[in-house]
């Protein structure tokens, strides 16, 4: 399985990619949606906040980065030994129903909440609202969730957000599950070899 990333840097041979310390905001998926991925999340499979993005081709690599900002450089990406790869059928997460879908999810949570009482009700009421802040941890949503208090709201939104049921585990000696889908890679440390030429 060959596997290909594309990003800013000034350096022209191999990289080493590591997880990053911190969770990584998402740029293009609304904060509620990526918080309740989150929640929703099987254990089997990784964060997105401290993955490797990748694609199975150099030129979806390059769609899906920056390709217009200066010092863009296509990379193989050696697959790590003991990791996770994942990939969802989208070549973009930003394309994944759940996110075009997210007004939908938000009538779903402001029908538990109430719907126009809880619009009109006072702030001390509106104690939910740290689910539209970025990157939550799957336990902070369960709490907010549960202040709720509607036992069936879990199950509606594990309806209305298909994520994780599209996402599969890709064995590294194979190849990958949906020929145009995004790749996610959790590991300890990941190769990244510059690509020349292309």
């Amino acid at each position: 399985m060959l596997l290909y990333r594309w990003q800013t840097s000034a350096i022209a041979g191999r990289q080493v990619w590591t997880p990053p310390p911190t969770r990584r905001v998402p740029k293009n998926i609304p904060y509620l949606i990526d918080n309740l991925w989150e929640y929703l999340r099987p254990v089997t499979m990784p964060s997105r906040r401290h993955v490797l993005l990748a694609s199975p081709s150099p030129e979806q690599a390059r769609d899906s980065g920056s390709p217009t900002m200066p010092g863009g450089r296509l990379y193989r990406v050696t697959l790590p030994r003991g990791g996770t790869i994942c990939q969802i059928p989208q070549n973009d997460a930003k394309h994944h129903p759940d996110v075009s879908n997210h007004r939908r999810i938000n009538e779903v949570l402001l029908a538990a909440l109430g719907g126009q009482e809880f619009i009109d009700g006072d702030l001390a009421r509106k104690s939910v609202f740290p689910l539209w802040s970025p990157c939550l941890l799957k336990d902070e949503v369960a709490s907010i969730l549960d202040t709720i208090g509607d036992p069936g709201l879990v199950g509606r939104l594990q309806t209305e957000l298909s994520f994780w049921r599209d996402a599969a585990v890709v064995d590294p000696t194979g190849p990958t599950s949906f020929p145009n889908g995004e790749v996610f890679i959790r590991a300890e440390i990941c190769e990244l070899w510059p690509v020349e030429g292309m």
